[in-house]
């Protein structure tokens, strides 16, 4: 599911010795939001980014960059990793599938029909499959589905009046899909499929006093469909909601004094995690929903659980890190990727990544303070190897700090590049908000 309030700062780029020049991209500071792990290789990784999309093929200790312009899109996109690898991404009326190794992305034919995707998540059944939420139909108020398969999107009957948000699929009853939003009288409303799309019954989420708040579907229960999880955005608390009878009731179970940016639950159901910028790193049984602090992450922005892991996204400037690791269920987070590490992905020319992005990286990598030539080596051909951790300190190995003069020299010309490139690029859209997939 993506990541809602994506203009709100999230992952930090440090501005470093080329910080002459402006920190934003197309516009907005430079953070990350989501991650999202590949379901058939726990090695490969797919980060969103205002600046582009980010892939790991090593659990994230070293990262890759994709530029939106070689996908395809502006603003926060959808996205999802099927079960061979490729990655999906959904924005507008455009549905886009990647190659295995990311370096092109092919869109995939159907009649939009004026849908606008907001969500997507996996089938159950078949990871290789996903389902795209859309809002719109010519114009309508209505709630659109797409069945996705790596060549084709299969338009399914939406409900009307209706202003969706979110999806999920329940795991262990897949017929089962629950999708949130506004009904025609801009109340907060949960619509329920038990045939895959194929009919709706609408419910209104109580209490009545979140009724006309944002909300935003964060998980299913993998056990048990009927019990699902709701995000309530109350302005300067959030609030998280869940019932256990497919919507019929609910029950507000925790408040957050801030944003919620992060949100997981274990695959096994058992236990919650939920944080973000300011408010810190919640844990709780799901038996009891009894909260308690876990490990100090001052800008927490994501959080996705895995069979042996937590992942999160914080900012480099307050927290030391972009991305961190957990393996004591996010009691402590280790660093696992610094963003001035990134490097762009090598793809060959005739690609759209090798062919689009190199011009990119001129004005990314001086907002991040990465190397415009990582490794040192110019027209690099081959993909560097993984970077190497420290196991000592679990630091991953950071790239030597130039001198001042050469910094601030390289620094009066990115900020001449990167201003030519801002003034070359199209407005970005209007983000979309929802929240991420944990």
């Amino acid at each position: 599911m993506i990541a809602r309030r994506c203009g709100v700062p999230l992952l930090a780029a440090s501005a470093m010795a080329l910080g002459s020049t402006s920190a934003s991209a197309n516009g907005r500071y430079p953070n990350a939001d989501m991650l999202i792990v590949d379901p058939g290789d726990p090695t490969h990784l797919v980060l969103r980014a205002t600046f582009g999309t980010l892939v790991s093929s090593d659990r994230g200790a070293r990262w890759s960059w994709i530029c939106e312009q070689a996908i395809g899109y502006v603003g926060d996109p959808a996205i999802t990793v099927l079960a061979n690898g490729a990655i999906l991404h959904a924005f507008l009326s455009n549905v886009t599938v990647s190659t295995p190794e990311a370096c092109s992305f092919t869109p995939l034919p159907f009649l939009a029909e004026g849908r606008n995707a907001v969500d997507v998540t996996l089938d159950p059944v078949d990871p290789s499959h996903a389902w795209v939420l859309a809002s719109g139909l010519n114009g309508a108020l209505q709630a659109s589905l797409l069945e996705v398969s790596p060549s084709t999107a299969t338009p399914l009957a939406g409900a009307g009046a209706f202003v969706p948000s979110t999806i999920e699929v329940s795991r262990s009853r897949p017929e089962r899909i629950y999708v949130v939003g506004f009904n025609a009288s801009f109340l907060a409303t949960l619509l329920v499929s038990d045939d895959r799309g194929q009919t709706w019954s609408s419910r209104p989420i109580m209490p009545a006093a979140y009724a006309a708040l944002p909300m935003y579907l964060s998980a299913v229960d993998p056990n048990d469909p009927d019990t699902v999880y709701i995000r309530v955005d109350d302005g300067t608390s959030d609030h998280v909601l869940v019932s256990h009878d497919a919507g019929q009731s609910f029950t507000d179970v925790f408040t957050l004094e801030g944003e919620m940016l992060g949100f997981a639950l274990s695959p096994d159901g058992s236990r919650l995690a939920v944080g973000g910028p300011g408010a810190g790193l919640w844990l709780a049984n799901t038996a009891d929903f009894a909260f308690a602090p876990a490990a100090a992450i001052e800008s927490l922005r994501c959080l996705t659980w895995t069979s042996d892991r937590i992942y999160a996204c914080a900012q480099e400037s307050l927290d030391g890190w972009t991305v961190g690791v957990s393996t004591d269920s996010a009691q402590t987070f280790e660093p696992l990727w610094h963003v001035q590490d990134l490097a762009p992905l090598v793809c060959e020319a005739s690609t759209a990544v090798g062919s689009t992005c190199e011009r990119s990286w001129l004005e990314v990598s001086a907002q991040i303070g990465a190397d415009l030539v990582p490794d040192g080596i110019p027209n690099s051909s081959v993909k560097p190897t993984a970077v190497q951790k420290d196991e000592a300190s679990c630091e991953i190995p950071q790239t030597p700090k130039r001198s001042a003069a050469s910094a601030l020299a390289l620094g009066a010309i990115m900020g001449f590049l990167a201003a030519r490139l801002r003034w070359r690029r199209q407005p970005r859209a209007k983000a979309v908000s929802s929240p991420t997939k944990p």
